[in-house]
């Protein structure tokens, strides 16, 4: 399904429309809800619509719109379904109008006749699916960033991220990186794969790692100290 306005299409669409007389007169609805219901039958069957032009042709604000939507939801006249296209950005609101004394539409398969269609507006905004970047997801990698070992490639790692989050509950990630941050046998820095991969290859599931030798342990010092003394040694022949 796609956003848009979806209801029955009457028999006389175009430059006006035609309303059952007791849509109106008998709905039991606050004067808002009529109007608001109103409204969405004026437009063409597959005239995508957004929050912001309804506010601005019927001069209604948001605490008014919404009540009216919850009316109109409550007594059958309305269903809304937040869309989003193929690269999961939000693409709004699938508006599906119809009498509560019929079925409604066919929400998986509408067409252009009876079963109603999207309305389409070129001005729709932009944003980004909720479930992959809302502000939970954000606080969520900057934790996970916080806790990598090796900080390096962010931008990548973000992605990486919210790709993962979409089939992977961020605290199973999160929970993954946590271990791997305190595991005691965690290899040098340069040996820890870059936050991206890491993630890419679902690595939250690894086992900790094995416990080096002990000749092992003490190479890896003797290479760090040797590490440190080349840079000391660095340092100083800079100032001089």
């Amino acid at each position: 399904m796609e956003s848009g306005i979806y209801r029955a299409k009457l028999q006389l669409d175009g430059n006006f429309t035609t309303i059952p007389n007791n849509w109106i007169r008998s709905t039991g609805l606050s004067v808002n809800a009529n109007f608001l219901l109103i409204y969405l039958l004026t437009h063409e069957i597959g005239y995508k619509i957004t929050f912001g032009q309804i506010k601005r042709e019927i001069r209604m604000g948001d605490t008014a719109i919404a009540s009216a939507a919850k009316e109109l939801k409550a007594a059958g006249w309305l269903e809304t379904h937040r869309t989003h296209d193929e690269r999961g950005y939000n693409s709004g609101l699938a508006w599906i109008l119809t009498n509560p004394d019929h079925a409604n539409p066919d929400l998986a398969n509408p067409s252009l006749d009876s079963k109603g269609a999207y309305i389409e507006n070129k001005d729709i905004e932009k944003t980004k699916n909720p479930r992959t970047f809302d502000q939970d997801a954000a606080a969520a990698f900057e934790t996970f960033w916080q806790l990598y070992p090796r900080r390096i490639g962010k931008q990548a790692a973000l992605r990486a991220f919210h790709r993962a989050a979409k089939t992977t509950p961020a605290a199973t990630i999160l929970a993954g990186v946590q271990r791997l941050s305190t595991d005691p046998n965690l290899p040098p820095k340069q040996y820890i794969p870059h936050p991206a991969t890491w993630i890419n290859d679902g690595r939250w599931d690894d086992e900790p790692y094995e416990a080096r030798s002990t000749k092992s342990a003490k190479d890896d010092n003797r290479a760090r100290a040797a590490q440190m003394l080349r840079e000391l040694k660095s340092d100083q022949t800079e100032r001089q």
